[in-house]
């Protein structure tokens, strides 16, 4: 889901880099081992056919004791989605 500010300036997320090394130039930053994580399930995904493939970025780790802080945010429904998947 694009938020209103990514609307009002017609950014789709779509160009956005994942980083290894935990180094960014603006993008996500991950260890050496999250990206070739990411880039082994990319990989076969695209391999078997799969036309392409989602990175879901949420603000913390799904653990129980950060829903608690946020338990009025709008947006919890759809992180309990997430932490049930």
């Amino acid at each position: 889901m694009i938020n209103t500010s990514d609307q009002a300036y017609e950014r789709r997320g779509d160009a956005l880099m994942i980083y290894g090394n935990c180094v960014s130039a603006g993008c996500y930053a991950r260890t050496d081992a999250d990206v070739e994580a990411i880039e082994t399930v990319a990989d076969a995904a695209l391999r078997h056919g799969q036309p392409a493939w989602a990175v879901h970025v949420l603000p913390w780790r799904l653990a129980q004791k950060h829903f608690r802080r946020v338990r009025h945010a709008a947006w919890l429904p759809f992180w309990l989605n997430g932490h049930e998947g």
